[in-house]
């Protein structure tokens, strides 16, 4: 799964338009829809998003399933 897959899943589950997600992060709907198509989020842009849906972005063990920081 591709990070823009998993952000429109998140999205689905939140109940989440691209329309709606766009104006949470302060860019027009054509804009977000263009990085989506070329997968062109930045880091920062990741977070952003991940902040408008209510979650955060961490990095995970995967031996112990526990976030590293």
């Amino acid at each position: 799964m591709t990070m823009m897959q998993y952000i429109e899943a998140c999205m689905a589950v939140k109940k989440v338009t691209k329309a709606e997600l766009a104006r949470r992060t302060g860019q027009s709907k054509q804009n977000l829809q263009s990085k989506f198509a070329r997968g062109s989020l930045r880091p920062d842009e990741i977070k952003e998003i991940a902040e408008a849906l209510g979650a955060s972005v961490r990095f995970i063990d995967k031996e112990t399933g526990k976030p590293i920081i």
